[in-house]
């Protein structure tokens, strides 16, 4: 009897001690939703703020950024790439803008009228040229890369898959003058461009004089020949003079063979360079994603 008494004197303490915890924290929880702070997303989080950037807080007349939306041309052309984008927009050292896309104005499925749409920002008097309706090329093209050499000369390079060669079309000075356009493709013993599709273009050399290019092979489902074995393939070239002359053209980068590929596609790969140092990203979209670097300027690749 006496076992039976303090069990149930030992329960009713556990019974009364949850009772008074357990009451204790319903009152916590209400009092808390009570003095809850609803937040509007307006206000300042002090504990989430960081010290301010001592150097950009240095900057003298510093103003908040208004952004405005501005058309500066149109397409109904709409695929601008399969994949990743090539440089098409460059801010000069005097706030001037060069633009460039892949453009046409006709609403049909074929775009004869496809090519490179361009258009200039001149900082000083603080607007676009007029809306551009025509391409910079003389025959269809797509796909360009906009570049500035060291000497100033601005540099659309595009492919040309109705005539089977990659064009550069240039002038001698940036957002004024005359774009003459000529051929870089290589051709075969026949005479015959290669096919090379979807190129990328930087420039460098120590003094931004050298344009470094890439480009595909056309594989057999745009009519193409293998080429070193690859259905399609990923190659090089390079100018030395502002793209003039090439003296790489065609060639196979290290790693980029039948060992490692059947065969590239398109967009899948980006190029930049800087000084002597040039660098090829290739990022698959099944396979490993890795870098080809030049120390020379071109010359050797790892």
């Amino acid at each position: 009897m006496k076992k039976t008494t303090t069990l149930l004197a030992s329960i009713l303490i556990c019974i009364s001690s949850y009772a008074q915890v357990n009451s204790s924290l319903n009152n916590t929880k209400i009092k808390a939703i009570n003095d809850k702070v609803m937040m509007t997303g307006g206000e300042v989080l002090n504990h989430l703020l960081v010290s301010q950037n001592p150097t950009t807080a240095a900057i003298p007349n510093a103003k908040t950024a208004n952004l405005n939306e501005t058309v500066m041309g149109n397409s109904t052309y709409d695929l601008q790439s399969n994949a990743c984008v090539q440089d098409r927009i460059i801010m000069h050292n005097d706030g001037s803008i060069s633009a460039a896309w892949t453009m046409s104005q006709q609403y049909n499925t074929t775009w004869p009228d496809r090519g490179t749409g361009y258009n200039y920002y001149d900082y000083t008097s603080g607007a676009w040229d007029t809306n551009p309706i025509t391409r910079l090329e003389n025959s269809r093209c797509g796909w360009p890369s906009l570049l500035v050499t060291g000497s100033g000369k601005e540099v659309s390079i595009t492919h040309n898959t109705d005539n089977g060669y990659v064009a550069i079309t240039h002038r001698p000075t940036v957002g004024s003058g005359t774009w003459t356009e000529n051929i870089i493709s290589s051709q075969d013993s026949s005479g015959v461009y290669r096919d090379m599709i979807w190129n990328r273009s930087a420039v460098g050399g120590l003094n931004n004089e050298t344009i470094h290019m890439i480009a595909v092979t056309a594989s057999s489902n745009f009519a193409g020949l293998p080429f070193n074995g690859l259905d399609g393939a990923l190659v090089y070239y390079r100018s030395q003079d502002e793209g003039v002359t090439w003296d790489k053209m065609d060639v196979s980068l290290p790693s980029l063979d039948t060992t490692n590929f059947t065969g590239m596609s398109g967009d899948v790969y980006s190029i930049d360079a800087k000084g002597e140092t040039v660098v090829i990203a290739y990022f698959a979209d099944w396979g490993d994603s890795f870098i080809l670097k030049s120390d020379d300027n071109g010359d050797n690749w790892t």
